[in-house]
């Protein structure tokens, strides 16, 4: 998995420029110089397909998806980078006749091919043990793999048991460790759109927004936020159906001068999600706002926390001016979003009063529309999906004309950059038995799992 990388200014004509240049390169190529700034560098595209393809079982199988054209209800959405570099890409079953939706990139005749993870069985439609319809997943730092499956298939009600979270150790070759099946008064069949997640490995909690989008038309949206405690194997939601969680009446979302659906203005609750790399604190933003929230975890936490305190723990941080999709913190607090409305990936650092005056651009292209899922990783990058959703959902997108683009996975190099799940810090003390195998890159500081 190669993906390009920056330009070094200078005169190369001087032996002793070339020298000092080339002295500068080696020492970053150690890591000494992570503070160097590489702002200007431009974000790129490291994937681009015009339509998704499968690593099919057999030929008739593939030649069946062609033929009757099922690439086209088939989306890019979530992109997540284990520490061994693969990378794993969700596409939600939003629409009928999708293969697989959680998937591995691969490279296959010269293409890169979705490969289903961790295998074709499971993936069926229709069966409550595997996934039916995935969104939102992350990553942990021991190589986790934590998978929201929405359960519902084509914009039906959820059947019975497939709304659930799944962890997969891929240390294991991808075994599957806990399967947690939501109960209906925690995910309705109906009413709930799981969209994102974030885990807390110290306390063995993971936290997701639900969007509250339900099956049928016309209906209002009833967002809110789920909470999982591993160790228990217990779960249970917090406001509920509230204007923090919910989407705005007042924001109609816009892209490139075009309001997304015209006729009828989208309506998405909870969506982006972030967690504090202390821990400490959730952030969250319905997509249909402009709004960022934070609630201390340890509210969350306490089951016993009744409602009215769960909500007066909720602290609007103010206007990000945007409406955003993903969300994401690096280990040194630094919270990105992405920025629907004008094509770019953002930073914003929490410990100052939010504007958007504040917000910085970290990449900005015309081609970026409709920044979904922002994926960071412990090698100074992260990573992103355009997939212009707004345009696939209303079946506008280009899958004839050759070269068009649709879909890409876009990688920006920010030196020094980690995600939340890997601390600045590393604990020199760790066990050495318990040191990572899969990645030279990999450093832990927290030693407190059980399975």
């Amino acid at each position: 998995f190669l993906v390009g990388g920056g330009s070094t200014a200078g005169s190369m004509g001087d032996p002793h420029t070339t020298l000092v240049t080339l002295f500068l390169l080696l020492f970053c190529a150690y890591g000494v110089c992570d503070d160097l700034s590489f702002a200007d560098e431009p974000a790129t595209a490291v994937y681009e397909w015009q339509l998704l393809n499968f690593t099919f079982p057999n030929a008739d199988a593939a030649r069946a998806y062609m033929e009757n054209k099922h690439y086209t209800s088939c989306m890019p959405a979530g992109v997540k980078v284990a520490s061994t570099g693969d990378v794993f890409v969700t596409v939600p079953r939003w629409k009928a006749n999708v293969p697989a939706t959680l998937n591995k990139l691969v490279a296959q005749d010269n293409e890169i091919l979705l490969q289903p993870f961790p295998s074709w069985a499971m993936n069926a439609v229709g069966d409550s043990n595997a996934l039916q319809s995935v969104l939102g997943l992350e990553i942990d730092q021991r190589d986790r793999l934590w998978v929201l499956d929405q359960g519902k298939v084509a914009g039906k009600e959820a059947a019975e048991g497939t709304i659930k979270l799944l962890v997969f150790d891929l240390r294991k070759g991808g075994e599957l460790i806990r399967k947690h099946v939501f109960a209906r008064e925690i995910a309705s069949p109906v009413s709930s759109f799981l969209n994102d997640l974030v885990v807390d490995t110290d306390h063995e909690f993971v936290f997701i927004t639900d969007s509250g989008i339900n099956v049928n038309d016309g209906e209002p949206t009833r967002g809110g936020l789920l909470v999982y405690d591993f160790s228990n194997d217990e779960s249970w939601r917090v406001l509920h159906d509230l204007p923090e969680t919910n989407d705005d009446p007042d924001v109609w979302v816009k892209i490139n001068d075009e309001l997304v659906f015209p006729t009828k203005r989208m309506r998405t609750g909870a969506d982006g999600i972030a967690l504090s790399p202390d821990l400490e604190t959730l952030y969250w933003c319905p997509l249909t706002a402009r709004k960022l929230y934070k609630i201390p975890t340890s509210v969350l936490r306490d089951k016993s926390v009744v409602a009215d305190d769960v909500r007066r723990a909720v602290v609007l941080m103010g206007s990000k001016g945007m409406a955003s999709d993903g969300l994401g913190c690096a280990s040194d607090g630094t919270l990105y979003m992405t920025d629907l409305e004008a094509n770019r990936v953002c930073s914003y650092n929490p410990t100052t009063p939010l504007t958007p005056d504040v917000v910085q651009t970290v990449a900005s292209n015309a081609d970026m529309i409709w920044p979904d899922t922002l994926a960071l990783d412990n090698r100074g990058r992260v990573y992103f999906v355009t997939n212009q959703l707004h345009h696939f959902v209303q079946d506008e997108l280009d899958f004839e004309t050759p070269g068009v683009v649709n879909f890409r996975i876009w990688m920006k190099e920010i030196p020094g950059l980690r995600a939340y799940t890997y601390p600045m810090q590393d604990n020199l003390d760790c066990p050495k038995d318990e040191q990572p195998s899969a990645s030279p890159y990999v450093h832990l500081s927290r030693w407190k799992y059980s399975m």
